[in-house]
């Protein structure tokens, strides 16, 4: 999955869910989610950060298995 594709899921997203003032950069982080399908150690991830007078998406609108 490319950034573009991450971010075009994003915009997706922040649409649906009506969310207009918002930040993004991609960052290096080290998780360790006991997900089968999540990579263990440092990867790139994105950072969202947007007004918190907006709820935050459910899981299942936000994850998808297939990527």
């Amino acid at each position: 999955m490319t950034r573009t594709d991450v971010f075009q899921e994003f915009e997706s997203l922040r649409q649906k869910h009506g969310i207009e003032g918002w930040r993004t950069k991609f960052v290096q982080r080290k998780y360790a989610f006991e997900e089968q399908d999540v990579q263990k150690g440092e990867s790139e991830w994105m950072k969202v950060v947007y007004g918190f007078d907006r709820e935050y998406p459910a899981w299942d609108q936000c994850y998808h298995a297939d990527h």
